[in-house]
């Protein structure tokens, strides 16, 4: 009778660690793949540009929701989102032949953002831009 008890107990678990690995398999991973290209981020994008006949910078700051794979142009440069990740962060790199830099004079042709952290490139020696990740969303 022990054999038999220990048999039955056994093909249980087996049965039980499986319904539970196709749960996972069946639930967990499409709606870990569905977040990845639902998730939404707002980007507060300023675009500093100078004007050498005012002898300032023109000024232009707008803030817009992206998607995954969604482009943000700006200045020379197109900036194409690769990631957004659920906790806000993004990766992006540099669609075309622009280049840009950071404030450290480094070329990026890729870089990461994590919500509220701001960073600025320049795409040529007087112009700039600022990216700060302000928000992200998923459904």
């Amino acid at each position: 009778m022990n054999k038999k008890k220990t048999k039955s107990v056994i093909i249980v678990l087996i049965v039980l660690v499986s319904l539970a690995l196709l749960g996972f398999l069946g639930f967990y991973i499409p709606l870990s793949k569905y977040t990845d290209t639902h998730t939404w981020v707002t980007i507060d994008v300023t675009v500093c540009q100078w004007n050498e006949n005012a002898d300032a910078y023109d000024t232009s700051q707008t803030q817009k929701e992206y998607l995954k794979g969604d482009s943000i142009a700006v200045a020379d440069a197109s900036l194409k989102l690769d990631t957004i990740t659920r906790d806000g962060t993004i990766t992006f790199s540099v669609t075309n032949k622009a280049t840009i830099t950071d404030e450290n004079g480094t070329k990026h042709s890729s870089d990461t953002i994590r919500l509220n952290e701001e960073k600025r490139y320049y795409t040529n020696e007087n112009d700039y831009i600022v990216l700060k990740v302000v928000s992200n969303r998923y459904q």
